[in-house]
């Protein structure tokens, strides 16, 4: 991903190609492009060029240079990823739930529109500390998003079945894992993984065992946070909020 100004606007953006790693750069000059990676280059511009949200990264252009090099121009985000926050420092209780609940309201307008992120993880969400001192969440990376054409009003029938297991795996849902249907509620497990990670600097290891409470990790957090995020990593998808909405709704009670 690129840094850019676009010469008449005088706008900076940022442009992302497809790398030429993954593109056929030999005899057949350029004539055949890696089909899977492809499919997910237009998959992240579509999906992208569907949500209209402050917590989402929006998409400016899309296109293909020389009708071989694929490229996405996004909006640039003057900020850090929450990767590159983490290795720093934990978060603060507020600032933890402040950022989560933009995630969950950027994540809860994608599912309405049919599309389940799939790989949400913090090099995939950016922050922008704003000239009030408050932090402003964008999500970002939608190139393995799952777009279907299900009811938009319900979250729980957007649904995947069959050997389809994109994502990144300490980040994955087990349902996602173990290849099984995800829904909406996939996206859930990992908010709430990421919201674990940045009270507790730790990820937690869900699926292979007993794992230690937020509030285990870190006396003094709020109990009902501790409880929602025990929640949020419930192994069945039925015990977990229901949707993004839902999970926000409760960040708001704490």
């Amino acid at each position: 991903v690129f840094r850019v100004n676009h010469i008449n606007l005088g706008k900076t953006f940022a442009l992302k190609l497809m790398s030429f790693s993954i593109a056929e750069v030999d005899s057949k000059q350029l004539q055949e492009i890696d089909s899977n990676r492809l499919i997910r280059f237009k998959r992240e511009a579509e999906a992208l060029a569907k949500i209209n949200h402050p917590n989402i990264v929006s998409i400016i252009d899309f296109g293909v240079i020389s009708g071989h090099f694929p490229y996405i121009v996004m909006e640039f985000v003057d900020g850090k990823s929450l990767r590159d926050i983490l290795n720093e420092k934990t978060f603060s209780e507020r600032e933890a739930v402040q950022i989560i609940k933009q995630v969950c309201s950027g994540i809860h307008e994608a599912h309405i529109l049919g599309i389940i992120h799939r790989d949400l993880k913090p090099e995939n969400i950016m922050i922008q500390r704003l000239s009030t001192g408050e932090l402003l969440a964008r999500v970002l990376d939608f190139g393995i998003a799952k777009l279907t054409k299900l009811n938009k009003s319900d979250e729980k029938n957007l649904n995947i079945t069959g050997n389809d297991t994109p994502g990144t795996m300490k980040y994955m849902a087990p349902e996602q894992f173990m290849s099984l249907g995800i829904d909406a509620r996939t996206d859930i497990f990992t908010i709430c993984l990421i919201l674990y990670e940045m009270l507790t600097g730790e990820i937690p290891p869900v699926m292979i065992g007993k794992y230690k409470s937020v509030a285990e990790m870190r006396p003094g957090v709020t109990p009902g946070l501790s409880l929602l995020v025990s929640k949020g990593l419930s192994l069945s998808p039925d015990d977990r909020a229901q949707s993004a909405l839902e999970l926000r709704n409760e960040l708001e009670l704490i």
